[in-house]
């Protein structure tokens, strides 16, 4: 007797952008989301300005399939199939994804991995919404943005540091102990302080390094969508009468 075919994990994944973007249920979409413009690199080789759709929900990067190139099925790429819940239920499965491939403000470039939104989405024709693990991996300036949509209006994706990035670059995320501060260096980089001198092999013990892999593995998963905030020893309490 044959086996039966294993079933291929999906997630439910939820994006208020989303969300809002394909409520088709009235006429006229009100809705007012953070977005940053950028480069796109095109399947047919053409260069293509998008206004993309920066998310802070655990969501998943999401792009027209005319602007990813290298489609596979998403198992090919390590990752699990996902559904998008939608105003009318939930979406059909996605099952492919490709690269996207833009630029930054400052030109720099950025790939990094997208699942297919085969389905059109009425009204935009170009559609990019990237998630807040990947908005975390490439040091995108969020708050700016949010900012800048609210009172001005869409600018060129504003990032924290000026360098390319690619999904399968190992990233180390170091906090200063001493401060709020969170370091995120590649993994060839040098640690540096706060004045951008190289830190001293007495003053690296002050560092906390925790290294992740991006878009590959954890930050596309659902765990890491949770806090990653790093743990604290709270000071000697003293009791008193």
């Amino acid at each position: 007797m044959q086996a039966a075919p294993e079933k291929l994990k999906a997630v439910l994944c939820f994006s208020s952008v989303f969300y809002n973007v394909t409520n088709t249920v009235h006429e006229t979409r009100t809705y007012s989301t953070t977005q940053a413009s950028t480069t796109v690199l095109a399947t047919n080789g053409q260069s293509i300005d998008v206004c993309i759709h920066l998310d802070t929900c655990g969501s998943r990067n999401l792009a027209s399939e005319h602007h990813l190139l290298n489609i596979k099925k998403v198992e090919e790429y390590g990752h699990d199939q996902i559904y998008m819940v939608t105003v009318n239920g939930n979406s059909p499965a996605y099952t492919r994804m490709g690269e996207l491939h833009f630029t930054d403000g400052d030109k720099n470039p950025i790939i990094t991995l997208c699942y297919v939104q085969d389905q059109p989405i009425k009204g935009i024709e170009n559609f990019v919404l990237i998630s807040n693990n990947t908005l975390d991996a490439i040091q995108a300036d969020f708050n700016f943005h949010s900012s800048m949509c609210a009172h001005v209006g869409i600018f060129p994706l504003r990032r924290l540091v000026s360098r390319p990035y690619h999904y399968s670059d190992k990233v180390k995320h170091v906090w200063l102990n001493d401060s709020d501060t969170i370091l995120h260096i590649n993994e060839s980089d040098e640690v540096t302080n706060k004045q951008s001198n190289t830190v001293s092999d007495g003053d690296k013990a002050m560092l906390a390094v925790e290294e992740t892999e991006t878009d590959t593995k954890s930050v596309d998963t659902l765990d890491a969508c949770q806090c990653a905030c790093q743990p604290r020893l709270a000071e000697q309490l003293i009791e008193v009468d």
